[in-house]
């Protein structure tokens, strides 16, 4: 082989380096930056049709706790995004079905960012 056929090849075999490993690094930066999601205080409305729950979100050390309050069918798994009903910040204190109506009780500091498309039934009442 010729010094410029060695010198083809070398330069692509770098250059498929260097895309390995941006790939690498950008696979860890979007790890380290993921949120975690807790499902906590899931309740069954009384009818049994629905269900609701506090999700307490951290995304890491530069934000603050967030807890978030989601609805799905009794059936269905909780697709946070989708199934978002409100946003606090901070947490949530708890939450309770009366009758068809979700109760959310949350610290009179913090004030819910409400879905309004998913809000129908809610009722937030500060402590």
């Amino acid at each position: 082989m010729t010094l410029k056929r060695w010198m083809f090849l070398g330069g692509g075999l770098v250059g498929a380096l260097l895309v390995a490993c941006a790939a690498v690094v950008i696979t860890f930066i979007h790890g380290m930056s993921a949120c975690s999601y807790d499902v906590r205080d899931e309740k069954v409305a009384p009818d049994g049709a629905r269900k609701a729950a506090l999700v307490d979100v951290n995304c890491g050390a530069t934000t603050g706790y967030a807890t978030w309050v989601v609805m799905a069918k009794t059936a269905e798994p909780f697709r946070y995004r989708r199934d978002l009903v409100a946003a606090i910040s901070g947490r949530a204190a708890r939450i309770e079905w009366d009758g068809s109506r979700l109760i959310v009780f949350h610290p009179a500091t913090q004030r819910p960012n409400i879905e309004r498309n998913h809000a129908a039934g809610v009722v937030f009442r500060p402590l």
